[in-house]
């Protein structure tokens, strides 16, 4: 959330900047970056190939691609739930006590789990957590922004638990939430712009992360891309 609240101990108080003053400045001359590690593992064919042209077309106008290494991110599935499930058990702690059977059963099963998890595993994810924050932090101090996949797949249907992946059936909300939960738990900035469709027709989206309160960058590479492509124009068949 942009802009500090004095009510909040968490909220950054830092100037909120014109978000949109960097768009028309084009990308040559930026570094890229290609995580190494995590984000192209499980992707499926389909999805590769739309991000590599994607990515072809952020070279073509003119910036420039670094690979980096972040080898702690692959452990963020292992904690990422931890540590959501156990947070919004605590925030929505009346709703679970006095109004459970009105939630959905997926909502409520995660909440429940939330719910049991011990103050021991809270802290060793967040220590993880801090761990990943570190090498992303890092790894952006290397380059402008990283560039990976939104998703590994594309959208499965809302009744599916579980999908098909490359390495086997896979759980639906591990596998949408596997490429965006670091910089979730980093607490960076990221967008994600739509960059192909596969044969089903369903769309891929190539995500954009920046530096800490440096979404003008994020914002302006994104915009770039979307300029120089169709892709945001284009409407699944349904």
């Amino acid at each position: 959330m942009a802009g500090h609240d004095p009510r909040d101990p968490a909220s950054a108080d830092v100037p909120v900047p014109d978000f949109t003053s960097g768009l028309a400045a084009g990308i040559e001359g930026l570094r890229i970056g290609i995580p190494r590690e995590h984000f192209s593992e499980s992707l499926a064919d389909q999805v590769s190939d739309a991000v590599q042209k994607a990515r072809a077309v952020l070279e073509e106008l003119g910036a420039s691609t670094v690979e980096v290494s972040m080898p702690s991110v692959r452990h963020v599935p292992e904690f990422h739930s931890v540590i959501s499930q156990t947070d919004a058990a605590a925030f929505h702690e009346e709703t679970i006590r006095d109004h459970a059977q009105e939630l959905t059963p997926n909502v409520r099963d995660r909440l429940e789990v939330g719910r049991m998890t011990t103050a021991v595993q809270y802290i060793r994810a967040q220590r993880a957590r801090s761990v990943v924050r570190q090498e992303v932090c890092k790894a952006l101090e290397q380059v402008d922004v990283l560039v990976t996949p939104t998703s590994v797949v594309t959208a499965p249907r809302i009744d599916q638990q579980m999908v098909a992946a490359p390495g086997g059936r896979a759980s639906v909300l591990t596998l949408l939430s596997r490429n965006t939960a670091p910089f979730n738990d980093s607490g960076v900035p990221a967008c994600t712009v739509p960059c192909g469709f596969d044969a089903s027709g369903l769309p891929i989206g190539l995500q954009i992360a920046g530096r800490n309160f440096d979404e003008v960058t994020v914002l302006r590479v994104a915009n770039a891309y979307q300029q120089a492509t169709d892709w945001h124009t284009r409407h699944p068949e349904l």
